[in-house]
């Protein structure tokens, strides 16, 4: 089969490095893969090893500044439309908004063009609490789909495929397809954990609550730093770490929000980690505190690192954690510090969250899944 993968960029995220993951397993299964991207700024190595041998396309050359990048995707089905002409795949599946809608309109201008998958990786689009450039590509789908049909949506959660379908997306065929983890590359090693606390000056004996995410309002760092704030009651030594980047301006708001709950002592910022097992291995828990998520990926390789996890009940972190933790509702600090309070008295390390991983959200049962939709469409 002749498959063309669409995504925003190669840089570090969830949804990118599944896509890479999935390209490499493809092109592993005998399949032939184009890999393209809006732009190449960023790329991130680990992720091109993944995607093996896959060819690799790159839909600008530039990435237009201000107002013009507006233009610039809005326009820029055309390009694509040449790019699939010239690699003449079977299928299309492409993810996240702009990406979604440029294959939508590319293919849809051609005579005989590829069967065309969308890929839905967010659990809350509620139209009007997104910014309106992000707003526009899914308003353009769901509202046009008669004009920009779709053959297949793929979600990576329950939620998010009810959601995408409540806003007016359509398709022939709809499916969820959880993520695959790589439990080989995220297994627990308890001598990795201690040399990263070391290297970070956290005691071993102290308590260490972990979030890993990218510093954006959809975390909810206030409602992390507030349930943080109770648990010191408890755990006066408690540290907390934060991996993630995000823009500068947003970065240094929340280190004032943790100097004015005088919590700067007790919080270690890391912008980035390339042996994310070895973080995982140093917490004694780990906290998503989102508002929003679709199948969140840490959450999973946090578990298949048997650290005891505690969640808010976002996207599909019910059907991940089962009964290996506590989900509790979103924005409320209060509920995820008795969460965490919950998820400490578990035994440790929990290997029990490590099989369930293991059995259910295999990088295989991904690959699987999504040959499926491809084999039904066409």
């Amino acid at each position: 089969m002749r498959i063309m993968l669409f995504i925003g960029q190669l840089t570090r995220g969830g949804a990118e490095r599944q896509f890479a993951l999935l390209a490499g397993e493809l092109v592993k299964r005998g399949h032939d893969v184009c890999f393209v991207t809006l732009t190449d700024k960023g790329d991130c190595d680990e992720y091109r090893e993944l995607m093996v041998r896959a060819e690799r396309r790159v839909l600008f050359k530039r990435r237009h500044p201000g107002p013009l990048r507006f233009v610039q995707l809005s326009r820029g089905w055309s390009p694509f439309r040449r790019l699939v002409k010239d690699f003449r795949p079977d299928v299309v599946y492409s993810a996240l908004e702009w990406t979604n809608f440029i294959a939508s309109r590319a293919i849809a201008s051609m005579r005989d063009g590829p069967a065309f998958v969308a890929g839905i990786r967010s659990d809350n689009w509620v139209l009007g609490d997104v910014p309106w450039r992000r707003r526009h590509p899914n308003t353009c789908l769901a509202k046009h789909s008669r004009r920009f049909p779709i053959d297949a949506l793929i979600a990576n959660s329950s939620r998010g495929l009810k959601n995408a379908q409540e806003i007016g997306f359509n398709a022939t065929l709809n499916r969820v397809v959880w993520n695959g983890i790589d439990s080989i590359k995220f297994a627990r090693n308890a001598e990795s954990g201690l040399a990263f606390r070391r290297a970070c000056g956290i005691p071993e004996d102290a308590l260490l609550i972990g979030h890993v995410g990218r510093l954006d309002p959809q975390k909810d760092h206030r409602t992390l730093f507030e349930a943080f704030v109770r648990l010191r009651t408890t755990h006066p030594l408690a540290r907390l770490l934060c991996v993630g980047s995000g823009t500068d301006e947003f970065t240094s708001s929340l280190r004032g929000l943790a100097s004015g709950m005088n919590i700067s002592d007790a919080v270690i910022w890391r912008s980035r980690v390339d042996d994310m097992s070895s973080v995982y291995s140093a917490m004694d828990c780990y906290v998503q505190s989102s508002l929003s998520e679709g199948f969140p990926n840490v959450l999973a390789e946090a578990m298949s690192c048997c650290v005891r996890c505690v969640a808010t009940d976002v996207g599909e972190s019910n059907v991940l954690m089962g009964d290996e933790g506590s989900v509790v509702p979103h924005g409320d600090p209060e509920s995820l510090c008795e969460g965490i309070l919950a998820a400490l008295t578990r035994p440790t390390p929990s290997a029990s969250s490590r099989e369930r991983i293991v059995d259910m959200f295999s990088v295989d049962r991904m690959v699987d899944a999504t040959l499926e939709v491809f084999d039904e469409v066409l």
